[in-house]
């Protein structure tokens, strides 16, 4: 008798619970997010959708209680009151929120939703498919604090049903770092001075006056940080200061300036190297009047022309060109001009005195002969005498 009638308590506690149990699985509690990634940053908004899916045909759902649980320290539910757009429900349905509590690490919101009609009732024929998104109830806003650094946390989703649903995210805090790893000008070919240290925001770099622009580079150390103020760069003669920006993913901002020196123009109009080579490959000996900027060399009467190797000493100077050059005898002048970088101009002389040739007298030649002529025709003579005598 005893045994009997715990096989019948145990069948009618089933049937007390299995309408129960049945109830709550013939439909499945769905959540989703805006969020494209569960990875999420201080002062990030999304909305969180709840809804239902593969509801069996003989459920019908006429109202609902969603509760969503969070760290009330780390996130913020939007206040109903003041921001529009803050909750959306399902149409044909009404909503009340009639509890809350924030600003805990056990805060919660909790929503009573009931439909205003049966043409408004959710059942099988009325549901979305779910792949292609759930039957929506409900959506809240929430917002990561800004006060919120590196950690995890979850909103737990919760109905009436005892169906639960979470969401956890990952929470980072953004970079700070506002330092580079590098600076360059004109792919290095230029030096800063002193050597690049992240920690050191001041440097300057000397260039010669015919660099009139320079391209500079720098990369941040942090990826998530940018920079300003590079690219090509028009040079003034002088102080040229460059401020390179970096403001890194909080807003944070640090300032490396770089001052470009462009030297002024070079206005040397002197020489380094004056040589002179006569037609028989020698070097010709030169003496330099700087009064009267000019060389002055000799040459013997057997050179027929003289070539030039003449350099100036200024940056970027210029000399103008001096061939070989024939000679004659006496003074052969040639004159050139140094043209400085600032375009000053120099004239410079060079002196060549070639040797007069030794010559005779085609007369006094003839009179010589002439004269051992009529001495030989004498002595011709005297002998021619003396032998006739005899």
């Amino acid at each position: 008798m005893k045994k009997d009638f715990k096989i019948l308590f145990v069948i009618l506690m089933l049937f007390l619970f299995v309408p129960k149990i049945r109830a709550i699985e013939n439909y499945s509690l769905k959540t989703e997010t805006s969020l494209k990634s569960t990875t999420v940053k201080p002062g990030d908004s999304f909305t969180i959708n709840v809804g239902v899916c593969d509801i069996a045909t003989a459920t019908t759902i006429t109202n609902k209680d969603i509760i969503f649980y969070y760290d009330g320290t780390v996130i913020e539910a939007c206040n109903t009151d003041a921001e529009d757009n803050c909750v959306n429900y399902r149409d044909g349905w009404t909503w009340t929120l009639y509890a809350d509590y924030h600003n805990t690490k056990d805060a919660y919101l909790k929503a009573k939703m009931s439909a205003k009609s049966q043409n408004s009732y959710i059942n099988a024929n009325t549901q979305a498919y779910c792949g292609e998104g759930i039957q929506s109830l409900i959506n809240f806003k929430f917002k990561i604090k800004n006060n919120a650094a590196n950690q995890n946390t979850t909103i737990t989703v919760v109905d009436d049903n005892n169906q639960k649903r979470t969401i956890d995210l990952k929470i980072y805090s953004k970079s700070s770092n506002t330092y580079l790893s590098s600076i360059s000008l004109n792919n290095n070919d230029l030096e800063l001075s002193p050597e690049f240290n992240k920690n050191k925001t001041e440097y300057e770099a000397f260039v010669p006056y015919d660099i009139e622009k320079i391209n500079i580079t720098a990369n941040t150390e942090d990826n998530s940080a940018t920079v300003s103020g590079t690219g090509e760069k028009q040079l003034e003669v002088g102080d040229n200061k460059i401020s390179l920006v970096v403001t890194a993913e909080n807003g944070s901002k640090k300032t490396y300036t770089v001052n470009i020196i462009r030297k002024d123009a070079n206005d040397d109009t002197s020489l380094s190297k004056v040589l002179v080579i006569d037609s028989n490959k020698k070097k010709v000996s030169l003496v330099y009047d700087e009064k009267n900027k000019t060389y002055t060399g000799d040459v013997s009467s057997e050179i027929t022309f003289v070539s030039f190797d003449i350099k100036c000493s200024g940056e970027n100077c210029f000399v103008s060109e001096l061939n070989s050059e024939s000679v004659k005898e006496g003074s052969n002048e040639f004159k050139f001009t140094v043209v400085s970088q600032n375009g000053d101009k120099e004239e410079y002389k060079i002196i060549i005195n070639k040797e007069i040739a030794k010559k005779y007298n085609s007369i006094l030649y003839l009179s010589i002969g002439l004269g051992i002529c009529a001495l030989l025709c004498v002595v011709l003579l005297v002998l021619y005498l003396k032998s006739k005598n005899k």
